[in-house]
């Protein structure tokens, strides 16, 4: 095992530690990122920054700042207290089901890229396994950060739906994470340049 496989193993135990903890906060806090303390919260959009008061004392969050400088707090939740929460088990599951999927696509990433180095140690960076781990790697994670934000929004807005009448926080707020989902598909093209490579060496080893 190489430093580098160890490092992401590592990873893989420290994040498989951290992050239930982390769904589930002390204090009677459900923390999921976003959420108040002994609240239970939904992000259901951005104020338009024209409507938003931008005067307001925030020293504690982030420092003082110029008198002529404006802080504009646009986030919008909506919260709801912990205690005497109706349908608990429903909200919770919809609130986890908001960060979860997204996580677990991660995590089955890691241990793809762990499985890789080590086929990569076994036989080669040109191997066709290799090439064939690294390509369906790569469309994984295409195809499942794209699930994943479909399952989260969704979830985001029955959650929503749960707390205000009428309104949930619709697919308007569909934010696609573009940076991963393009570097997905430059995963896809490096497993195909691998593909080729063993292809290669297949034949100039069938040549000597």
């Amino acid at each position: 095992m190489n430093l580098l496989t160890f490092f992401v193993g590592l990873g893989l135990f420290l994040t498989a530690l951290i992050v239930p903890l982390t769904l589930i906060g002390g204090s009677g806090t459900v923390g999921i990122e976003g959420d108040r303390d002994g609240q239970l919260c939904a992000h259901a959009g951005d104020l338009p920054v024209e409507d938003v008061p931008t005067k307001g004392d925030y020293s504690e969050q982030i420092g003082e700042v110029e008198s002529r400088v404006d802080v504009v707090p646009i986030e919008l939740l909506v919260c709801e207290p912990l205690k005497g929460l109706d349908h608990k088990a429903v909200k919770y599951s919809l609130k986890a089901m908001t960060e979860v999927p997204t996580f677990a696509v991660y995590l089955v990433f890691l241990f793809g890229i762990r499985r890789v180095m080590i086929q990569t140690d076994r036989g080669g960076p040109f191997g066709h396994e290799t090439a064939r781990l690294l390509t369906r790697l790569g469309w994984w994670l295409f195809g499942g950060l794209i699930a994943a934000t479909l399952i989260e929004t969704t979830a985001e807005s029955l959650l929503i739906g749960t707390m205000v009448k009428g309104q949930t926080s619709g697919w308007a707020e569909l934010d696609f994470p573009a940076v991963m989902i393009l570097g997905a598909l430059g995963i896809v093209g490096v497993g195909r340049v691998l593909k080729q490579g063993a292809r290669l060496q297949d034949d100039v080893e069938g040549t000597v």
